[in-house]
């Protein structure tokens, strides 16, 4: 019953893991959050293929530890400062997992899978740390500065339309730099962050005469 459960409880991290971040518009990526949470799978397997056994207080805290680490990977879903905390804590655990499996297993291999669990741990948060910051090239990187310009002139248009008449000296309507563009609510926040990426640089020129 108890492998049952342990099988049902995995899965469930690759569903936090896979299906929630894959919708998500904001960092971290998905396969940054995927190996954070995975380091709870390789500590648990680690610790029980090291022939270490749980200690009375640890059986009794299992509850309240799967609850505050379950809250921590929440709050990681962020990719934000907030996340700071919750990954120190999924480091400990981590850490915490592979020195009781080297203390309390049985031969050499407890210190070889110990040592397993402390690495897996440390590159999971280094790859999670990467994600966050991590900015796609090549294709879609042009899909989005072609989506960006799109954006662009279509805010420009309505610019245009929203201007009063006597601004331009052929009584149309004038057009705005990308600042005012943003500024108007004409260009969203995720497209102005896109705008100040490292890909491309938009420069909007504006003409003494804008019709």
């Amino acid at each position: 019953m108890k492998s049952y459960r342990q099988i049902l409880l995995l899965l469930l991290w690759c569903l936090f893991a896979g299906a929630l971040p894959a919708y998500a518009n904001n960092p971290p990526q998905p396969d940054g959050l995927f190996t954070l949470i995975l380091i709870f799978p390789v500590a648990i397997v680690g610790f029980r293929l090291a022939g270490a056994k749980p200690s009375d207080k640890q059986r009794k805290r299992r509850v309240m530890t799967g609850l505050g680490l379950a809250l921590c990977t929440l709050l990681c879903m962020a990719g934000t400062e907030i996340a700071l905390i919750p990954l120190l804590l999924i480091i400990a655990y981590g850490v915490l997992r592979g020195t009781q499996a080297m203390k309390g297993g049985q031969g050499k291999r407890s210190i070889a899978l110990g040592s397993a669990v402390i690495l897996f741990t440390l590159f999971g948060v280094a790859n999670y740390l990467t994600s966050t910051s991590y900015l796609p090239e090549g294709p879609l990187a042009g899909a989005r500065a072609y989506a960006s310009l799109r954006d662009i002139h279509d805010a420009e248009l309505k610019f245009q339309s929203n201007a009063s008449p006597g601004a331009s000296k052929n009584g149309l309507g004038g057009y705005g730099t990308l600042e005012q563009l943003h500024q108007a609510g004409l260009l969203s926040d995720f497209t102005w962050a896109q705008m100040q990426g490292p890909f491309y640089r938009y420069v909007l020129v504006l003409s003494g005469n804008p019709g």
